[in-house]
């Protein structure tokens, strides 16, 4: 059974498509034996595909494999590091679907145009997560997009696109380290403490901002009440 920490270098240097295990060997340092049991590992699993020496990573296997680092121990934090921004993004949408959320990817909107990077529905109860891939950010940068992400779950709700909402959390999950637990009352989530926080989020929520759908008269439109 392969370590986790080796198994981070070697998912550093594993890329979408084909990989030849010999030039995984000479830019890891890892050793022959180590890689192909890696390799074995990952393919007797599915997550990929192997011919010999050649390794096959399709879309999103990466994010596959570091969610099967995570249950071997590995932190979020330290997976992250080896991801890029869209794998951040998916990593975050996986651990919502983990717990039993619907989510949706790139949530657009109009009418302003506005983003949501990640958003996960269960029973009722929404996340919307901006997934800020930043080693460092400042309370000043923090408080904007706290800002910011509020206003994108207010048009979440007030749109009604995905009737079933009730209430939505507008959260920031951060990669580098934090020294708050909010900011604005938007709940900043440390990538480390990304699982812990979506397993509590509904019951903290009152905690923080939370939007809701209001009913207005007949002829209006439907508008938002923001807790704070």
């Amino acid at each position: 059974m392969a370590v986790p920490r080796p198994f981070v270098d070697f998912l550093a240097h594993l890329r979408i498509g084909s990989n030849y295990l010999p030039d995984l060997n000479d830019s890891t340092s890892l050793g022959e034996e180590t890689i192909n049991g890696f390799a074995e590992e990952l393919s007797d699993l599915g997550l990929v595909e192997l011919d010999g020496r050649r390794l096959t990573v399709k879309p999103g296997g990466r994010v596959l494999a570091g969610r099967y680092l995570l249950q071997r121990g590995v932190s979020v934090e330290e997976l992250s590091r080896v991801l890029d921004w869209r794998e951040f993004e998916d990593l975050v949408s996986k651990s919502l679907e983990a717990q039993g959320y619907s989510t949706w990817r790139n949530y657009r909107m109009r009418r302003p145009t506005r983003e949501i990077d990640v958003v996960g529905v269960y029973s009722g109860f929404a996340i919307a997560f901006d997934c800020k891939h930043w080693q460092r950010a400042s309370i000043s940068s923090l408080s904007l997009a706290a800002t910011k992400q509020i206003q994108r779950a207010q048009q979440l709700v007030s749109s009604g696109a995905i009737p079933e909402i009730e209430a939505a959390l507008p959260a920031l999950v951060v990669l580098g380290p934090l020294q708050r637990a909010s900011v604005g009352r938007v709940p900043l989530v440390h990538a480390d403490g990304l699982v812990d926080f979506i397993m509590g989020a509904r019951g903290h929520s009152s905690e923080f901002v939370t939007v809701r759908p209001t009913r207005r008269r007949v002829g209006s439109t439907r508008g938002t009440q923001t807790r704070l």
